[in-house]
């Protein structure tokens, strides 16, 4: 159902978007019948770190709950649509100088790197990779920018102590510079902006080394490389290698490995052409200047609170917007329907429980079951979410996106019998 330019500059038509996107709820057409799928897999950032205090930086996204006590913290880190997991080995103790090989995962061993790396990424298939390693003295964040493919190594500490293939990469010439792909000038910016007391720079002068850092380094990029095709199934957008310094704390170097992470993720959605959560009532989107209605304010990126879930219901998106490969999910839903919206401009004004985030010329994509709480779009028989929203992949045209949902059981302002997602941006 197009919704013929309804501009939304106030609270007046939204009487006219409750009719419009509401009355027909339940009404049905075959798709809209169809179970609610499972929600599409997360795809993964990964963490290495070696000598601390990048292993221990890093341990709180481990999922191995020998290493990680506490807790993995990386399951759909933040709510930005990524699982975050790391590997690192082990050293006693645990606060060393001259720490040695360590023991368990990637050793300070080219051998035991190379295989363990090379069995980690294929398990994990990152759509990103930050290696991280111990550098100079120093309060330092040293994002690298080149990762040479070197012909000579230093010893490490175990028989045989060179690589086991000299280059290691004999797809290109012994000393080919492979240089980062992650958002370096942005990861120096935001960490030398978070008040840490480091000093984050990017290196263009020097390489990755000749030890154990550099090779590290140099797998991921080997890795992204070999994976750098948006239309690959296992795309890697981005990987590059940090040093740190020596007298950094461990909380403090944790810290500034989740300010990474943020602009790790951010240039990874700019990539698939997807951002989430671009509006919600929480507070934490300075551009929404509408708050959840009766206080009833959800967890940070997801929508108001609603009935079953104090959190709110959250709209992510999954694949990649060229070819177009996305599915829309939506999850911590009341009721039995729902209505994927999509507009052309950003709106901002409270809508039944919520907070509308989209405006200007409105198309309903579908209008689908939920079930155990969740639903997405398209389904198996649902046209693309581009072929219904009568967009070209690739055109640049931007779109916004927002599910609708019945509230009904216990409505927070009444009358109000609905409520409304966080939305979800895509860059065509």
């Amino acid at each position: 159902m197009l919704v013929p330019s309804l501009l939304l500059p106030s609270r007046a038509p939204l009487a006219l978007l409750a009719m419009l996107s509401l009355a027909s709820f339940g009404a049905g057409t075959a798709a809209a019948q169809l179970p609610a799928g499972p929600p599409p897999p997360r795809r993964t950032v990964l963490l290495t770190g070696y000598w601390p205090p990048t292993n221990e930086a890093v341990r709180r996204f481990s999922p191995n709950p020998a290493q990680n006590p506490l807790g993995w913290i990386g399951s759909d880190w933040e709510s930005r649509g990524y699982d975050v997991v790391s590997y690192f080995p082990e050293f006693t103790p645990p606060n060393c100088t001259s720490c040695g090989p360590g023991s368990g995962d990637l050793e300070v061993d080219y051998q035991d790197t190379s295989n363990d790396f090379w069995a980690i990424v294929a398990a994990v298939k990152p759509i990103a990779i930050v290696t991280l390693s111990r550098g100079f003295p120093g309060l330092l964040w040293e994002v690298e920018m080149n990762m040479p493919n070197l012909a000579t190594w230093s010893n490490d500490f175990v028989a045989p102590f060179a690589p086991p293939v000299l280059p290691p990469d004999s797809s290109v010439p012994a000393g080919f510079m492979r240089t980062s792909t992650l958002p370096a000038q942005d990861i120096a910016q935001q960490v030398n902006a978070a008040g840490l007391g480091l000093t984050a720079f990017v290196c263009t002068a020097a390489d990755s080394g000749a030890f154990l850092s550099g090779y590290i380094a140099y797998h991921g990029m080997w890795y992204q490389s070999l994976h750098a095709s948006p239309v690959d199934p296992d795309w890697c957008v981005a990987a590059g290698h940090i040093h740190v310094g020596t007298n950094v704390s461990w909380p403090i170097a944790e810290a500034a490995v989740q300010v990474t992470l943020r602009s790790v993720i951010r240039r990874v959605d700019d990539a698939r052409g997807i951002r989430e959560a671009f509006c919600f009532g929480d507070g934490l989107d300075p551009s929404v200047t509408s708050a959840c209605p009766c206080a009833n304010v959800g967890a940070a990126r997801h929508g108001c609170a609603n009935s079953v879930q104090p959190d709110g219901a959250r709209l992510s998106g999954s694949g990649f917007s060229v070819p177009d490969s996305i599915v829309l999910q939506a999850d911590g839903l009341s009721g039995l329907t729902c209505i994927f919206l999509q507009g052309d401009a950003r709106a901002d004004f409270v809508f039944g429980d919520g907070v509308a985030c989209v405006g200007g010329g409105l198309l309903r994509l579908r209008a689908q079951v939920v079930t155990g709480g969740a639903s997405s779009f398209p389904l198996p028989g649902d046209p693309s979410v581009s072929t219904r929203g009568q967009v070209v992949p690739g055109s640049g045209a931007r779109r916004y996106y927002q599910t609708y949902y019945r509230n009904a059981a216990a409505g927070f302002c009444p009358p109000a019998t609905f409520n409304v997602t966080n939305g979800v941006v895509i860059d065509w």
